[in-house]
């Protein structure tokens, strides 16, 4: 059974709950950048660490998000593939992502 699409006005709604996240069509989205700081992995490898902890929810929530990891950043994307647009799976994830990130 497909999960249902939100409203717009819900949408609008769950995402003020967020930080950093934008919508762009159908798509939940989020980029995290990273900088270099002394004594730390760099930017790349930091951002290899977030996919890690973000893969590890995705599969624990059985919702599994577009991350594309770049030198120096993570994107995020989340949709609802089956049901055709953003559901509250989409939300509840976004939500424990921002969490870790």
């Amino acid at each position: 059974m497909k999960t249902p699409l939100l409203s717009d006005s819900e949408i609008q709604q769950q995402l003020a709950s967020l930080n950093g996240w934008t919508i762009n069509g159908t798509v939940l989205e989020k980029k995290f950048s990273f900088v270099y700081k002394q004594g730390e992995p760099s930017p790349f490898m930091r951002g290899l660490f977030l996919v890690e902890r973000i893969a590890s929810l995705a599969e624990a929530a059985d919702h599994h998000p577009d991350i594309t990891l770049t030198y120096p950043a993570v994107t995020v994307q989340l949709t609802t593939h089956d049901s055709g647009g953003l559901t509250e799976k989409d939300f509840a994830l976004a939500k424990r992502i921002d969490l870790i990130g």
